[in-house]
């Protein structure tokens, strides 16, 4: 969670984290610890439903990695 206190179309609240308002995204990293690839939630993505949300980010990530884009 990235901590945000602006106004955003895109702003998250979950109560149960200690940043309560801000962006949500996701970081595919090497094993250093350097950052390949970052995305942000944009929300509901049309398409692939079967795969729910963990694996719709974890493919988007991987996505070039794999060779398949």
């Amino acid at each position: 969670m990235i901590k945000f206190k602006g106004r955003s179309t895109l702003k998250q609240y979950m109560k149960d984290k200690p940043v309560k308002r801000g962006y949500k995204g996701w970081m595919l990293c090497d094993s250093s610890g350097y950052n390949l690839k970052f995305e942000v939630n944009t929300g509901k993505k049309k398409g692939t439903v079967e795969a729910g949300l963990g694996g719709r980010v974890v493919l988007d990530l991987l996505i070039c990695f794999l060779k398949i884009c």
